[in-house]
């Protein structure tokens, strides 16, 4: 779960890649590396778009599916990359045919909800009072978002404390399960 999203500078897949394309109709694709940079980039043969990928969404085990900002909007990117097949494909939910335009080549834009929704599942304390707040986020998932502050619990566990240190971290294992009613 610490992997569930990383900033793009650090992503393993990105990082061991210094070039990867794909083709999809008349556009050609390239997200290359410069750097701790990726750059995630669309061509038509005539002309291009191409934006600074920010984040890796996934842990690299599966799949990364690649997220930037353009004009204060955030963008999920038509392409992902898929180590079964060690090649960039196209991001699940994307279409698999050409986009109608270029822009639209690039990425899906995500409404402000869904972003928060986004970055609020695959990192820890992307919200702060209530807004989504990507400047404060901690990337991955840390341990407290499910179970709670863990401070008492980490000094417990250190001390040798065990059942201490269990009693003090939620288990989701002791939840009671909340039955939905619903209307016939």
């Amino acid at each position: 779960m610490a992997k569930a999203c990383v900033a793009a500078a650090n992503s393993k897949t990105l990082a061991a890649h210094s070039s990867m394309a794909f083709n999809l109709g008349a556009y050609h694709y390239d997200i290359t590396r410069e750097g701790n940079r990726s750059i995630f980039s669309v061509s038509d043969g005539t002309r291009s778009v191409s934006a600074s990928v920010g984040w890796a969404f996934g842990e690299g085990e599966t799949g990364e599916t690649y997220v930037f900002e353009r004009a204060g909007v955030f963008y999920e990117g038509r392409l992902s990359y898929f180590p079964g097949i060690a090649a960039l494909d196209i991001t699940p939910g994307q279409p698999r045919t050409p986009s109608p335009d270029l822009d639209g080549a690039l990425g899906r834009p995500m409404e402000a909800e869904e972003t928060h929704l986004c970055f609020g599942c695959h990192n820890t304390a992307a919200s702060a009072g209530g807004q989504f707040a990507p400047e404060r986020l901690i990337p991955g998932v840390t341990c407290e978002p499910c179970h709670g502050p863990g401070a008492k619990h980490v000094a417990a566990m250190k001390a040798g404390r065990t059942g201490e240190g269990l009693a003090r971290v939620l288990n989701p294992a002791r939840l009671q399960r909340k039955v939905s009613k619903t209307a016939s």
